[in-house]
This record gives structure tokens, C-alpha cells and sequence, in this order.
């Protein structure tokens, strides 16, 4: 427990390094806020499953290995989380406060104190089925044998396993506690995502109130409402168990919040790395759990609209059709090598 807790750091800060590394070549710059934060994060996560399912495919699977390159992210990369460290706290410290209003605060404050909690919790040994039966038994084997191989007993190791990839890498670097604080990542990154989607994608009305040294503050309608959902959603019970680790509807839940907030970003910026970012979250959902083809197929008709009616005047025929093929094409390829193991050992 106490090797989980003193790595934990090490994991976040490694997750986001790389995350924000990939975000940049992607996206570019932008400004430090709640939906970069969850952009950063989410790619860092898929960077890390797809690694780890390479070594797992060639027989490199071998604990140290995975460990230090679950790790080196962190040291090399150290200068892009660093710096996004010295704004985050420099924010905090130099923003007034009042710019929030009272409610948006209590359900701020709530949200980190629910997640506190569940932080504690997640330290606990983990013994729900899900947990023993695949999501920490299935990685354990692979990690044992160094490959990633079908279990007969198992029905859940044909599944693709993108997160389970990434329970490998936290064993290896330190044991299921590090799992189990891998899992309650994804209750900050749904937040995080929920508060970004509509501060980034929907325009709103801002209403006027007046803080404590006089001033009049605006205060827009759309980041209440992200902040609400973001309340909403931590709250929700299943939710909570989720943050325990050894389950994989949380994840597949922030995966289609990312993919989604891609495909908008789409809408604003009709260019292939974005299509590329949105694929990339899509595979995601794909390889997280098989009801992640009905997410899919959502994500595939809100991008279909927006080539037809949000990008009307910006994209030609040819480079809508060409989005389309290279959004299905890149979410098919993240989990088609699970299902080609599932073929040979069939």
C-alpha cells in the first residue's frame, strides 16, 4: 500500500507527460483549463494500454520492462508537467475566487472532497468479481508468462483489453493497490471531461454578480451547467464503485466523453490531426468493452452530421468521405490486434 501510494505520483505524472506531449502534436497550444487537462490525460492512458499491449504481443511483457517504461515518461518528459504544474498553482493562487459563485464553489468543493474519499477507499484490497475473476487475474497471467494469450477458463481475456493493458504496467510498477488508484483516475478524468466539453463546444449567456471587493463578475451559464453535470455524474453510486478499480464502464464512459468532445472539436477545426485525435479516443472505446460498438456507433452519427451540416461550408465531398474512412479506419485498428489473438487461438 505504501509502494502504491509514493508511486501514484510517479504513475499521474508519467500518464500526463506523454498525454500532453501527444495533445500538442495533435492540437496544439491552447490555454491551461479543465477539458486540456482530461485531453492530456486520456491520450496518456491510451499511449500507455498501447504499449504495453506492443510488449505484450511480442513476449517483452516482462515485469521490470514494463515497469520502468510505465515510469521513464515521468523523467523524460518532465518539463511538460512541470511547467502545467507552475500554472495550476499560480492560477490558484493569483485567481479571485469570487469569479466562481457560491454554488459553482459547494459543488467544486464536494466533487474533491466525494473524490478524497474514494481516493482512500481505492486503497483498499480489491475483491469484487470483476476484479479477481479478469481485470487483475487476466493482466497477472500475462505478466507471469511475459505475452498476451487466451485463457480458456477465462471468457473475458478474448475481449479487447486496452485497460487491462494498463493494469499490467501499474502490477508491474508496483502491485493492485497502484491498480486500484489507476481505476480512480477516471473519476477525475470524467469530471474534468464534462466541464471542458461545454466550456469548449457551447456558447451561452453570462449573468452579472457582484463579488466581495465590489467588482461585478461575469458568470457563464455554460460552466455552471458542466459543473452541475460534473456533480451529477461523480455522485452517481455506480460511479463511485468504479473508483475502486478493477472495472472497465468508467473508463468506457471517459473514453466516449473524449472521443465525443474530438468529434466536436471537428466541427471547429475540420483538420486530420483532429480526426486523428477522435479516432484515437473511438479505438479506445472499442477496445474497452464490447458495449463500447454501441458508443461507437453514436460517435460515428454525430460525426456524420457534423461533415454534412456542422462543416457544410469548410469541407468538400471528397475530404468529408476521406474524415469519415480515417475516423472508422483508426478505431478498428486500436483493437483489431486483440481480435486477431482471439482468430489464431480459436
Amino acid at each position: 500500500m505504501i509502494g502504491a501510494a509514493l508511486l501514484f505520483p510517479v504513475l499521474i505524472l508519467s500518464l500526463y507527460g506523454i498525454g500532453e506531449y501527444i495533445r500538442f502534436i495533435l492540437l496544439g497550444e491552447e490555454p491551461f483549463s479543465a477539458g486540456k487537462l482530461a485531453r492530456a490525460l486520456g491520450f496518456g492512458i491510451i499511449f500507455h494500454g498501447l504499449l504495453m499491449t506492443l510488449l505484450g504481443f511480442i513476449g517483452l511483457l516482462h515485469p521490470l520492462v514494463a515497469a520502468i517504461l510505465t515510469a521513464i515518461p515521468a523523467i523524460i518528459l518532465y518539463k511538460t508537467w512541470y511547467r502545467d504544474l507552475l500554472i495550476l498553482f499560480q492560477k490558484l493562487r493569483t485567481s479571485p475566487t469570487p469569479s466562481l459563485n457560491p454554488i459553482e464553489i459547494v459543488l467544486i468543493a464536494l466533487i474533491a472532497l466525494l473524490m478524497l474519499v474514494r481516493l482512500f477507499n481505492a486503497f483498499a484490497p480489491n475483491i469484487s468479481w470483476d476484479a479477481t475473476s479478469h481485470h487483475y487475474l487476466v493482466p497477472s497471467e500475462w505478466l507471469k508468462t511475459g505475452l498476451f494469450h487466451d485463457m480458456p477458463s477465462v471468457v473475458f481475456s478474448y475481449y479487447p483489453s486496452l485497460i487491462e493493458a494498463g493494469i499490467v504496467g501499474t502490477m508491474a510498477l508496483a502491485n493492485d493497490f497502484l491498480s486500484n488508484l489507476y481505476g480512480w483516475i477516471f473519476g477525475a478524468l470524467a469530471a474534468l471531461s464534462l466541464v471542458g466539453i461545454g466550456m469548449r463546444h457551447f456558447d451561452g449567456d453570462s449573468v452579472e454578480l457582484n463579488s466581495s471587493n465590489g467588482k461585478i463578475v461575469k458568470i457563464s451559464r455554460v460552466r455552471m451547467t458542466g459543473i452541475i453535470a460534473a456533480f451529477l455524474f461523480t455522485v452517481l453510486p455506480g460511479v463511485g464503485v468504479q473508483t475502486s478499480g478493477g472495472y472497465v464502464d468508467l473508463p468506457l464512459a471517459c473514453f466516449t466523453l473524449l472521443a465525443a468532445d474530438m468529434v466536436l472539436e471537428y466541427s471547429k477545426r475540420p483538420f486530420t490531426r483532429t480526426v486523428i485525435a477522435a479516432g484515437l479516443f473511438a479505438g479506445a472505446v472499442l477496445s474497452t468493452k464490447h458495449t463500447g460498438l454501441i458508443a461507437f456507433i453514436g460517435l460515428l452519427i454525430l460525426l456524420i452530421w457534423i461533415l454534412n451540416y456542422g462543416g457544410k461550408n469548410q469541407i468538400s465531398s471528397a475530404g468529408k468521405w476521406k474524415s469519415a474512412l480515417l475516423f472508422i479506419g483508426l478505431a478498428i485498428l486500436i483493437p483489431l490486434p486483440w481480435y486477431i489473438l482471439s482468430l489464431i487461438h480459436i
